[in-house]
């Protein structure tokens, strides 16, 4: 036989094979690199739309008993490191030309907000507690905003200006989208105003 006369081959060789499927292979791993990249970023921004969405959610419970707070019995106490603590008094009922204050429905009652040690985490809450006449808390505390960052500052700051609160949260979102990027922090700031007698 003469190589004019032989039939032609059909396929692939090996080389080719091997080639072929290395090229496959690195244009899926780039493939799928990009895809993890998409979901992390995708991730993060839904923790942070999260965290937004909460903290509107909280700051709407605490503006409403700041702005119904008793002004002459509201204490700031701005001496915990981690953060400030506000007690307040809201009115429950009219007794003829008094106001009768307290919380919860209870005369003698107050509402306390403070930070208080988050589950799991280093971050902490930031609660409203019910606390009686001498102080002490009665029930749990409700959390307004969660992931506070306490380190490198207050993770709470309350000011008083006249009639004007201003209360700030520091937050963190998006450290457990990946554990080798650092936490991303926010500060949120509600401004009310308190009511005149």
């Amino acid at each position: 036989m003469t190589p004019a006369s032989r039939p032609s081959e059909q396929g692939v060789t090996v080389v080719e094979t091997v080639l072929s499927v290395s090229i496959l292979v690195a244009l899926s791993a780039g493939i799928f690199g990009i895809v993890l990249d998409a979901e992390g970023v995708f991730s993060t921004s839904l923790r942070a739309n999260e965290v937004r969405e909460n903290t509107v959610r909280s700051f709407g419970v605490l503006k409403n008993e700041l702005r119904q707070a008793n002004p002459d019995t509201l204490t700031i106490d701005d001496l915990d490191p981690s953060g400030d603590i506000v007690e307040i008094e809201v009115p429950l009922r009219q007794d003829g030309a008094d106001i009768v204050w307290g919380a919860n429905g209870q005369d003698g009652f107050r509402w306390r907000f403070l930070l208080a040690a988050q589950p799991n985490t280093t971050d902490m809450q930031y609660v409203r507690r019910l606390i009686d006449d001498g102080g002490a808390a009665v029930g749990e505390d409700q959390v307004l905003a969660r992931n506070v960052m306490v380190d490198g500052g207050k993770g709470v700051t309350v000011t008083r200006v006249g009639s004007v609160l201003n209360v700030s949260l520091r937050l963190r979102f998006g450290r457990e989208v990946q554990e080798n990027h650092d936490a991303v922090a926010r500060t949120q700031t509600v401004s009310v105003r308190l009511r005149s007698e």
